[in-house]
């Protein structure tokens, strides 16, 4: 049976442990038979209870975090909606089912951008995650052509998003303009989509 311990030394004499987490840092504490994993994202607090296992070498029952890849190769050139391919290039308009219960934190997407910069005609880019079926409107991640370097984005959710086992995830990203020239391009787009478990 696993046996955890902490050094009580590491909080003693300072503030309340929880306000030392800076976001994407995890701090683990005993409670009772219990461990306990807090991690902070975009400055929520969420706790996961681990508890012990019986039994010889079965580990406690922990959350995980992983990822989802997706991306599309050709040019998106078109003003329109793309569903973006998963790890085996598959598009099948789901995604992927999932196998377990859990939550969606965050997105990124790197990418060949040509889209036309601000001026007469703005290209823009939206990448959402989709949860079954359904577009997820806060997991919008909006890419332009900005700076010198404007093929890396990210969005770290404000709201994690729950998801249940036999739920689909699936990605799509949608071109756009404004104004009256083509917008530009992008092409190469990969996609991670992050999610605990």
């Amino acid at each position: 049976m696993p046996d955890y311990t902490i050094n009580p030394a590491v909080v003693t004499d300072m503030p309340p442990a929880h306000d030392l987490l800076k976001n994407g840092d995890h701090l683990f504490y005993l409670d009772g038979d219990n461990l306990v994993e807090v991690i902070k994202i975009n400055g929520v607090l969420f706790e996961e209870k681990m508890s012990r296992q019986s039994g010889i070498n079965t580990p406690p029952e922990m959350t995980a975090r992983s990822y989802l890849a997706y991306g599309k190769a050709g040019a998106m050139s078109t003003d329109t909606d793309y569903e973006l391919f998963t790890l085996n290039g598959a598009d099948n308009g789901m995604g992927v089912t999932m196998i377990r219960d859990g939550i969606l934190t965050g997105i990124s997407a790197s990418l060949d951008n040509t889209l036309t910069s601000p001026g007469s005609t703005t290209g823009y880019l939206d990448i959402y995650v989709y949860l079954k079926g359904v577009q997820q409107v806060s997991t919008k991640l909006e890419v332009v052509n900005t700076g010198p370097t404007p093929n890396e984005w990210y969005n770290v959710f404000s709201t994690p998003i729950p998801f249940e086992a036999k739920d689909t995830i699936g990605c799509h990203a949608i071109k756009r303009k404004v104004g009256t020239g083509s917008g530009g391009s992008v092409d190469d787009l990969a996609v991670l989509v992050e999610i605990m478990t």
